[in-house]
């Protein structure tokens, strides 16, 4: 586990992390937390959850930068598809 020093950055909330385009509601960051890696945080009271920035930011270096070559054949046969209807 990450040890944690309050006064070396600014905590992290969810404003924070919605505001920065991380997650846009509570669904979607529990999903990244879930099936994406994205650091779980932790509480600093019942009802405040807080992230390190360093936490947040090793884990969008990890992210991959590029679509997938598999995602860019289904975004192409998915394009192919809609423009084969519209005409």
């Amino acid at each position: 586990m990450e040890e944690i020093d309050p006064f070396d950055e600014p905590l992290l909330d969810f404003a924070e992390l919605k505001r920065r385009k991380v997650a846009n509601n509570h669904g979607h960051l529990t999903s990244l937390i879930k099936d994406h890696g994205f650091p779980p945080g932790f509480w600093v009271s019942p009802n405040k959850h807080r992230w390190t920035p360093r936490s947040v930011r090793e884990w969008l270096a990890s992210r991959p930068t590029r679509p997938s070559p598999q995602v860019q054949a289904r975004a192409a046969k998915s394009v192919a598809a809609r423009r084969r209807g519209a005409a």
